[in-house]
């Protein structure tokens, strides 16, 4: 019974770790962005959207695989913020992964025409 208690009063601790956020809703990405925009240094007026090297130096890997993988990569998200991404080379990256994805998706059409598994 005390062992119980002890663990009761263990798990409850204000040390354990804050529950997962649910990455499918945009609102809570946008909350996250805005968060890391608002902390990082800029001398422009408008918002800028942080590439995948920013973030990644952040340790948000978890926010690059929510923008790519379930808001349509970050040229979708920057667009729905009404953000700009202002390298070329962040612009040109951005599209090459939108249309390996284009490939992909086609491909897996394909193969699932096809009963071979």
């Amino acid at each position: 019974m005390m062992l119980a208690r002890v663990f009761r009063r263990w798990c409850s601790s204000s040390s354990s770790p804050p529950p997962p956020l649910n990455w499918s809703d945009f609102n809570v990405v946008a909350t996250e962005l805005r968060a890391i925009v608002k902390e990082t240094p800029t001398t422009k007026k408008h918002r800028e959207m942080p590439d995948t090297q920013h973030l990644k130096a952040l340790g948000r890997t978890d926010l690059v695989h929510a923008i790519r993988k379930k808001h349509g990569g970050f040229v979708a998200v920057a667009h729905k913020l009404g953000w700009r991404i202002e390298t070329t080379k962040g612009m040109d990256t951005h599209k090459k992964l939108a249309v390996r994805q284009k490939r992909r998706d086609a491909r897996l059409l394909e193969v699932k025409k096809h009963r071979v598994f």
